[in-house]
C-alpha cells in the first residue's frame, strides 16, 4: 500500500510572513540539498521522512531561487508557481492569495459555475 500524498500546499513554496518563506522539495534521491535565494548565501535544507527537504527563508512575493543538489546542479522548483524567465531558470516566490482570478471575455467571477449548476451538471 502506497502513502498518501501530502496536501498541495506541501509543495514548493508557502509565504508565510510577508518576508518569511517555507520551501519544501521533494528529493528521495539526495542526500542533501540547499537553497539559493538571489542576493543571500545558500543555506542547508533539512531533511525529513520520506525524502523531504524543508527550509525558511526571509525572503518574500518576488524573490528567485534556485534549489543545489549534492551534484552541484542548479535547478528550478518542480513545484513553483512562477518562473522568473524559463523553466530552465529560477522560480520566483508569488502570494496565490494575491491573484484575482478573471476572465476577459465574462464579467461574471464564476465562469460559467453557476449556468452549469443550473442545467444540473
Amino acid at each position: 500500500m502506497s502513502a498518501a500524498l501530502p496536501s498541495a500546499a506541501a509543495f514548493g513554496t508557502t509565504l508565510i510572513a510577508p518576508d518569511r518563506t517555507r520551501f519544501r522539495l521533494w528529493a528521495p534521491a539526495q542526500a542533501a540539498v540547499s537553497l539559493e535565494v538571489e542576493g543571500m548565501p545558500p543555506l542547508p535544507m533539512g531533511r525529513l521522512a520520506d525524502g523531504w527537504f524543508e527550509t525558511e527563508a526571509r525572503c518574500g512575493t518576488g524573490a528567485r531561487y534556485l534549489y543545489r543538489l549534492q551534484n552541484g546542479l542548479a535547478v528550478p522548483d518542480p513545484a513553483a508557481r512562477a518562473q522568473a524567465v524559463d523553466v530552465h531558470g529560477p522560480s520566483m516566490v508569488v502570494d496565490p492569495n494575491a491573484y484575482r482570478r478573471h476572465h476577459r471575455h465574462r464579467a461574471d467571477a464564476d465562469c460559467g459555475v453557476s449556468r452549469l449548476a443550473q442545467l444540473g451538471l
